[in-house]
This record gives structure tokens, sequence and C-alpha cells, in this order.
């Protein structure tokens, strides 16, 4: 599989919808099916934990020529890990449609006027390739290579079957912990952070991050 670029992606319909009210229905003649803010062209490698992951922008600006069209935006929202890559991008933007003789690549050179009004979108993080965009990893791991691979030192792992809790994790500094036997071998389909609602020797309730691991 080949990679050509990173970026976020956003659904179409939406993008549209949100284009007509802020900005205006007018395209050019080549609408972009795949909108999305491009990050790294021709990566020699994905990080493909981070795939999926939700980026918020907000819309500042629009232009539009004969051959470009499209919008200036910056990031609101970003998963820490994506910051470095996106702080690499010299002028982010979605091209909204080209012209016949147009090349999206060539969107980020327009110079953008500040909309009236801006507002905000959020896409998924993922890689185009030859065989079209992904935002899952194409080769799943167990929940065995993920804990060891996968995590940081100091992650509180929560281990799901079907959404249900099973079992959890505590990475540590030497990578040395121990998995259910029944879940160890198990592929992940899915990943994310969300709270955990734990109680505290008093019985009292409190939240904490922990990376859920679904399989």
């Amino acid at each position: 599989m080949k990679y050509i670029y990173t970026g976020v992606f956003f659904d179409a319909a939406e993008l549209s919808e949100k284009f007509a009210k802020y900005v205006g229905e007018e395209t050019l003649s080549n609408i972009i099916k795949n909108p999305h803010v491009t990050f790294t062209f021709k990566p020699s490698s994905v990080d493909t934990s981070l795939l999926g992951k939700p980026v918020c922008f907000t819309v500042t600006g629009y232009a539009c020529d004969r051959k470009n069209q499209g919008l200036s935006v910056e990031v609101s929202l970003i998963h820490a890990r994506l910051s470095s890559e996106y702080q690499t991008i010299k002028h982010p933007h979605i091209t909204i449609s080209v012209s016949e003789d147009g090349r999206p690549v060539d969107t980020g050179k327009l110079c953008f006027t500040p909309l009236s009004e801006s507002f905000e979108i959020t896409g998924k993080y993922g890689v185009f390739t030859d065989k079209g965009v992904l935002f899952d990893d194409p080769n799943p791991i167990t929940v065995r290579e993920f804990c060891l691979h996968k995590t940081q030192a100091m992650e509180l792992c929560v281990l799901c079957d079907e959404g249900w809790i099973v079992g959890a994790v505590w990475i540590d500094h030497e990578d040395i912990f121990r998995i259910p036997d029944s879940l160890k071998d198990q592929k992940v389909t899915r990943h994310y952070w969300k709270e955990l609602t734990i109680v505290n020797a008093d019985g009292e309730k409190m939240k904490i991050p922990a990376h859920f691991i679904d399989t």
C-alpha cells in the first residue's frame, strides 16, 4: 500500500452545507470529493494509532480565482501527538473546488479574505493511499502488541469486549504488565481516550483519563 498524504478529512455533505450558509453556493467546475486539510505529502510512515482521531478547525477565510476555490483554517482542537505534524503546514486550507486547469495543491497560494462570520468544522485524521482514504489500521494488531508498542508509560488501559469492560492494564516504565490470557491475543478493533469513573476510599466518584482498547 502506498501512502500519498496524511490529513484531516471532512464529511463532504456537512462541509457543503456550511459552505453554502457562510460563504455561498457558487463553486468551480470540479468539486473536491474528499475535502481535507493536507498534513504531510508522501509520508515515509504513518502512526496508525492516530488514524480516526477527531480534529476541529475554525474556518477563517475564503478565496477564489478562476482556477482554485478554498477556505483558510486554523486548528482549534487537536490531539497532542498530531500537533507537531500540524505545525509543519505553511498555509492550512481546504480546497472546495477547482476548474478544469486548476490544481488543488495551488489553493494554499490564494489570498484569503476574512469571513464576516467564522465557523467550525470537525474532521478525522486519516491517510490517503492508492486504495483510498484509511481511518483505521489496515494491519490490526493484538492487544499484547498494542500495549507494548502503541502506549506510553503510566497509561491506564481499559480492555473491552464488544463495548463491555473486561479488564485493565497499567503500563509501567519497564513494559512489565500482565494481560488476561483470554484477551492478549485478541485483535484490536479500535482504541480511544475517554474518562473512566472510579471511586475513592470513601466511595466518592471521580473521573480519570483512560485509554480504552476494544476487541
